[in-house]
């Protein structure tokens, strides 16, 4: 889980704030071609706004329990508002090299 400090947390200025995004889990399907091995072993990846890319745990199986959050934090202003109206953050699952985007 990438969670900020609770130094980090105390020390917010006047503009700025915390986004949580949260992923619980996934319904992969078994047919899919890619599982014919055997459940995978699966990951969650994240991309929001300028920040680099966390990820969760592996995790094994068809329907793997990530409760993984990932907490930013954020300077809210006009710049940061048009991006959240207009833009997305990427969650992505990998698996053994090979990345689903969703």
């Amino acid at each position: 889980m990438f969670e900020l400090s609770d130094d980090e947390l105390d020390d917010l200025g006047p503009l700025e704030d915390i986004l949580a995004l949260r992923v619980i889990k996934a319904d992969l399907d078994q047919s899919c071609g890619l599982f014919s091995a055997g459940p995978p072993l699966t990951l969650v990846a994240v991309d929001f706004f300028d920040y680099s890319t966390v990820h969760s745990n592996f995790f094994g199986g068809f329907r793997p329990q990530y409760s993984y959050t990932a907490q930013y934090r954020v300077q809210v202003d006009d710049f940061f508002i048009k991006h959240l109206e207009g833009d997305h953050a990427m969650v992505e699952v990998r698996m053994l090299g090979i990345i689903y985007t969703y």
